[in-house]
């Protein structure tokens, strides 16, 4: 088993648009939250690979905002 540790996690967000032009408004069609940080995205392609992986991450249900 592998053991990856993320001592940072973040919130990655991606935006679906149809298509991008410049100087035009661009409308969102989809947004997808995720868990990221370094540690993260190398669990989740070990598990791709077929991997069993750990991922030990700071976590918190306090909002520091």
């Amino acid at each position: 088993m592998i053991t990856a540790i993320t001592p940072n996690p973040a919130l990655d967000v991606t935006y679906e648009v149809d298509e991008l032009l410049l100087h035009r408004t661009t409308r969102v069609r989809a947004v997808h939250e995720r868990p990221g940080g370094k540690g993260v995205n190398v669990a989740r392609v070990l598990v791709g690979a077929g991997q069993t992986v750990t991922a030990v991450l700071p976590a918190s249900t306090h909002d520091p905002l």
